[in-house]
């Protein structure tokens, strides 16, 4: 095959999996971001990756076209759901804890993803991208996309050239899963904890002083104690939580490795 014919079928092949893993990658998945731009940041990205592609045949029927389309969005899809699991990690524990601090209930419209979550949710949310942008993971994983055109070339089956197992992919996702749980009570368990000593002293307040409304007084010194436990405990886990969000691109090639 000429390169004339080659090159535009390998770039259509690398723009569709860079426009679905736009749909979950971390920071080019926002609603923010204009659709035209997510199309035309795929495209260069595309154009660029393009001439790194090793050499493929063209498909011999429809059915093998659609095929390999389908797996290039499910590649893109993948990737992009890993990547962002370690943000997801630390928008769960702002979660957990404004669920702690009985927040849960106040929920506002998320400028950045299209859900609604507690204002400590969207705290943490855009604290973790901020992290994402200082430590350059956004970098490493543009980096990811390119070093997966070598380890997953576009226009061949994943049967072909994948190194691992179904059972082995699925089992690694199950793991990055895992972790994301594991992590968010890991940071929340300081004001979880917190929170549980401030509910055991109002119980006793409550014994020692009946008449007195605990419930009504318990809201707002749970909000307080919530606030200062996060103000006094986020400088010890910075360093936890830039390690995970760094994760992101490492999570990507790890999927397929």
């Amino acid at each position: 095959m000429s390169i004339s014919v080659m090159y535009p079928y390998v770039f259509f092949l690398l723009l569709v999996r860079c426009l679905s893993f736009f749909m979950t990658a971390p920071l080019f998945n926002q609603r923010t971001i204009p659709g035209q731009a997510k199309i035309g940041l795929a495209a260069l990205i595309a154009f660029l990756l393009a001439p790194l592609a090793p050499p493929v045949a063209l498909p011999k029927s429809d059915l093998a076209f659609f095929t390999l389309v389908a797996q290039e969005i499910l590649i893109g899809l993948l990737l992009g759901f890993t990547a962002m699991l370690p943000i997801w990690t630390i928008g769960l524990t702002g979660r957990l804890i404004a669920s702690s601090m009985g927040m849960s209930y106040s929920t506002s419209i998320s400028p950045l993803f299209p859900e609604t979550s507690p204002p400590m949710g969207q705290f943490f949310l855009q604290f973790a991208l901020l992290i994402f942008l200082v430590v350059r993971a956004d970098h490493v994983v543009l980096l990811g996309l390119k070093q997966l055109v070598e380890l997953m070339p576009p226009g061949r089956l994943l049967s072909d050239v994948m190194t691992v197992s179904g059972d082995v992919l699925v089992g690694r996702i199950l793991v990055f899963t895992d972790r994301l749980w594991f992590v968010s009570v890991q940071i929340a368990l300081p004001v979880i904890g917190m929170i549980l000593l401030s509910d055991l002293a109002l119980v006793l307040i409550s014994k020692a002083m009946p008449r007195m409304n605990v419930f009504a007084q318990s809201l707002p010194l749970k909000v307080l104690m919530g606030l200062i436990t996060v103000l006094l405990s986020l400088p010890y886990f910075w360093p936890q939580i830039a390690q995970e969000v760094d994760r992101a691109g490492q999570q990507m090639l790890l999927l397929f490795k």
